[in-house]
């Protein structure tokens, strides 16, 4: 695809590199991994996955302001544990 439409970008919201790479998560684990889960209690939002929608949106606009002083498509990627790291700072 990207042969054919050099300007396509693409947007990856699960991370692919590190040494958990190849370990399956969800919201509840990447917030207890940042620290963001007090004791036995459920969180009471899903609150990496909000904050991952929000990081892939900023990388949208990233490879679009790419793109265009570029012309052409490029590779974002963000990932829901990343975003819960960032809510824990």
């Amino acid at each position: 695809l990207q042969q054919r439409h050099p300007q396509l970008s693409l947007v990856r919201i699960v991370g692919s590199a590190g040494a958990l790479a190849d370990v399956p998560g969800h919201d509840l684990t990447y917030q207890a991994e940042a620290g963001l889960v007090q004791g036995g209690a459920m969180p009471p939002s899903l609150f990496a996955d909000m904050a991952g929608a929000l990081m892939a949106s900023e990388a949208v606009l990233k490879a679009w302001l790419l793109r265009q002083r570029s012309g052409h498509g490029n590779l974002q990627e963000t990932g829901l544990a990343q975003a819960a790291q960032w809510l824990a700072l």
